[in-house]
């Protein structure tokens, strides 16, 4: 900011975790900061399996390794993502499990809202208005 220049980005949270740790580690001067705006938009990562998918059973499968306890914490612990899997916990590292990007406090979940199921009309013309600004029209 000294040189008046700064950069702001939206991100999920532990991609600008790892963006912090990798600018820190950098060693360039460069501080990365991150917060919650006042009334974040909640979000939710899932695991899902298309409908017209070739191969449901190996997906299965995936998805079964990807939930055992040890194999959702090191997840965790590599990517910072949280995990849906409670028997995980134990095993994730404090850095990632303390961090309000990761894990936000309750206070500030109460905060969060969702968007709302609006119908196929509305949901037309919200993703033909969001197709025109990517295009630039």
């Amino acid at each position: 900011m000294l040189e008046g220049e700064f950069c702001v980005a939206v991100t999920w949270g532990p991609d600008g975790l790892q963006a912090m740790a990798q600018a820190e580690e950098a060693n360039t001067g460069v501080v990365l900061d991150f917060f919650l705006p006042p009334a974040p938009r909640l979000w939710v990562d899932s695991w899902v399996i298309p409908g017209d998918a070739k191969n449901v059973e190996n997906a299965l499968l995936f998805m079964n390794y990807m939930m055992r306890p040890e194999v959702a914490a090191n997840d965790s612990n590599y990517t910072w993502y949280a995990t849906a899997n409670k028997n995980s916990t134990p095993m994730i590292n404090e850095a990632v499990t303390s961090s309000p990007a990761v894990y936000p406090a309750p206070a500030q979940i109460a905060t969060m809202w969702t968007s709302a199921v609006v119908p196929p009309k509305i949901e037309r013309v919200r993703t033909r208005a969001w197709t025109n600004f990517k295009a630039a029209n």
